[in-house]
């Protein structure tokens, strides 16, 4: 799998997903193989060719059609043979009544297959543990409103909820400190302290892979820039990036520089 075909194929599957969330029936259909497989969620949803697929949710899109969402997505790929699946697990949200309400943990597996008009799916799996649906429903919307659900599933799905809304709250927090920071410049030399506290924190939203941060200013008519720069020690590997410029500060955490 070179990285052409996994952005070809990452592209094509981003595709098909908004074109189905949004109800385009005929976007979503031109990403699927004549031959095509398709096992969904419900157990009315077994087709073997795009043909049969295509009638069913043509004839259900409007239970669909921006009411649905994924969210918290962890998406991979695999090679197999010459085709290559995209596995992603997600959480499935729908709106009832104005408001997006956890429905289910999705699962869903889609083989491509390179053809010459692009990638096609040649089979597709989807699931999610739903006993509420009827033949002609892709989603049960008026179950989950009508039902009284049990106490365990309520509890899980404000769990996520909560989840979703503290990480929102981390965001919010970690941009006001990078703006304050920003606001209280006096000059552009403070770019430096600012740049080290973006990577501060992003990494304390877990993303501590990210090893430098780089402010650039550019003036109109010259060939130079100011890049103030902010990067972490790697105390197992001394070794630092290639920068040419002035130590302004170092620490034990992390080493600003500015480079002219």
């Amino acid at each position: 799998m070179t990285k052409q075909q996994k952005a070809e194929v990452v592209k094509a599957y981003n595709m098909y997903w908004d074109s189905y969330t949004a109800g385009d029936i005929t976007t979503m259909a031109s990403f699927l193989h004549e031959d095509v497989h398709v096992f969904g969620s419900t157990p009315h949803e077994a087709f073997t060719d795009k043909q049969s697929a295509v009638a069913y949710y043509q004839a259900t899109a409007g239970q669909i059609s921006n009411k649905v969402e994924f969210k918290n997505r962890k998406i991979e790929l695999q090679p197999i043979d010459k085709n290559i699946m995209v596995i992603e697990q997600s959480d499935f949200y729908l709106l009832i009544d104005n408001e997006w309400a956890f429905y289910g943990h999705a699962r869903l597996s889609t083989l491509f297959t390179e053809t010459k008009d692009g990638w096609k799916i040649i089979s597709q799996h989807g699931s999610f543990p739903d006993g509420k649906v009827e033949e002609g429903e892709q989603v049960a919307a008026e179950k989950i409103k009508a039902e009284n659900l049990q106490l365990k599933e309520a509890i899980k799905r404000r769990t996520v909820e909560l989840e979703n809304k503290n990480r929102e709250l981390e965001i919010e927090a970690a941009l006001e400190r990078i703006r304050t920071r920003a606001m209280a410049m006096q000059s552009s030399n403070e770019l430096i302290e600012v740049a080290n506290v973006m990577r501060e924190q992003l990494g304390l939203l877990g993303q501590h892979q990210l090893e430098a941060f780089v402010i650039n200013l550019y003036t109109d008519g010259l060939t130079t820039h100011n890049s103030w720069y902010a990067f972490r020690h790697n105390k197992e590997n001394q070794q630092q990036p290639l920068l040419t410029g002035i130590a302004i500060q170092t620490n034990d955490s992390c080493e600003l520089m500015k480079e002219v």
